[in-house]
C-alpha cells in the first residue's frame, strides 16, 4: 500500500493479533516497511501509516496507523493500532 500512487484508496484494517509482531528487531521492521513515517522519541516508538502516500497537508482518511515501541534491545515491544481521522 505504502508504494501505490498518491492518494490511491485502499482498504487497510488493523490487525486483529499483533503478537506475532512482538520481538522484532528495528532492522526486521525496517527491511519489511522500510522507514517510519514518524519517530516518537520520547516513547521510543515508530509509526507506519498504511495507505498510499498522503498529498503533502492533507491529515487523516480513516487509514491504520500501527504504532511499534521499541525497547532498550532495539525490539518491538508493544504494538498499537488506530484509525487516523
Amino acid at each position: 500500500m505504502r508504494a501505490l500512487p498518491m492518494a490511491t484508496p485502499t482498504n487497510a484494517r488493523c490487525p486483529s493479533d499483533t503478537a506475532p509482531l512482538i520481538g522484532l528487531s528495528q532492522n526486521q521492521l525496517q527491511v519489511a516497511l522500510g522507514k517510519p513515517d514518524f519517530i516518537n522519541k520520547s516513547d521510543r516508538s515508530w509509526t507506519y501509516f498504511f495507505t498510499s502516500p498522503v498529498p503533502p497537508h492533507q491529515f487523516g482518511g480513516g487509514y491504520p496507523e500501527l504504532s511499534f515501541a521499541i525497547g532498550t534491545t532495539k525490539r518491538v515491544v508493544n504494538v498499537t493500532c488506530h484509525y487516523s481521522r
